[in-house]
């Protein structure tokens, strides 16, 4: 549960002092801002889900993982000051949201989707969060990522320039296996394949969001909710092997979330695919492991 940065300080104040009487697991994660529920959508106590009702349709309250939210909040201080901010995998929309919150009224907030469908999606939930002119400030658009391209006029002859952007939020398409604890089928439906043919397309956005990134302060956030270092150091190292004019900028996480433990990127790590024996199908005593070549 996230209060939201600009929501309206009385509804605030009403929210933290109703969240402060609670006792059913509930646990500040980033004072008075941020707060973790020790238990279950299914379990929710009454109580609590009736203050999560209410606060998050006024605009007070936002439902978001912990996860889901770090990206936003390590790019904070510099949405706070940016004058663009791309959002190139946008939906279902909550980093959109919340990155919106960050920036000035008259910065602009661009949020583009591949899909369609998930446009739409994103589209109503911007307007089911209760934020003030939400709508108004979010610039939609439905591109592919991996070739986005916002162009404007730049002087009276009419060229045309691209436009980049001070803040890029790049959460890209990837296998979701770092959601197993949520959702127990996605290991036994997990195979390396699926991350070793998404490296491409995940190097892809990531490519072009340094391409639209503004030189010298820009500022991008890569992102996953995988665990496979494929779809992360992998996408990181190999992008970094293409440009030589970004850096990787240090996460300092302590100040701004209690209890985080971070560790080093991987800088070698195996990839595994299928063997092409003609066998593949039939399973020996071994198990499944056999059909695995690792690199």
């Amino acid at each position: 549960l996230r209060i939201r940065h600009n929501a309206d300080p009385q509804a605030v104040r009403q929210l933290r002092s109703k969240l402060k009487e609670e006792n059913n697991g509930l646990r500040t994660v980033v004072a008075d801002e941020i707060y973790q529920l020790d238990c279950s959508k299914a379990s929710l106590p009454p109580s609590i889900k009736d203050i999560v009702l209410n606060y998050s349709q006024s605009g007070v309250l936002a439902r978001q993982e912990l996860g889901s939210m770090l990206p936003v909040l390590l790019l904070a201080k510099h949405l706070e000051s940016a004058k663009s901010c791309l959002d190139l995998c946008a939906s279902p929309g909550s980093k959109t949201l919340q990155a919106l919150e960050q920036l000035q009224s008259n910065a602009l907030l661009v949020a583009n989707d591949v899909h369609p469908g998930r446009l739409d999606a994103l589209r109503d939930a911007v307007r089911r969060s209760g934020v003030p002119d939400a709508e108004a400030r979010i610039m939609f658009t439905c591109q592919n990522a991996t070739t986005f391209e916002l162009l404007r006029t730049a002087n009276n002859n009419n060229h045309r320039e691209l436009v980049q952007f001070d803040v890029i939020l790049c959460d890209v398409p990837c296998s979701g296996d770092g959601t197993c604890r949520k959702d127990r089928h996605i290991l036994s439906s997990w195979k390396p394949n699926i991350g070793n043919e998404l490296h491409e397309t995940q190097l892809a956005i990531l490519k072009r969001g340094i391409e639209l990134l503004k030189p010298n302060n820009g500022r991008l956030c890569y992102s996953t909710c995988s665990m496979n270092p494929v779809e992360n150091e992998a996408v990181v190292a190999a992008a970094l092997q293409t440009f030589d004019t970004v850096e990787l900028v240090d996460i300092i996480i302590e100040d701004i979330i209690q209890g985080v433990e971070l560790q080093d990127g991987l800088s070698h790590w195996k990839v595994a695919e299928y063997s092409d024996r003609e066998d593949d199908d039939e399973d020996d005593d071994t198990g499944e492991a056999t059909r695995l070549t690792w690199w």
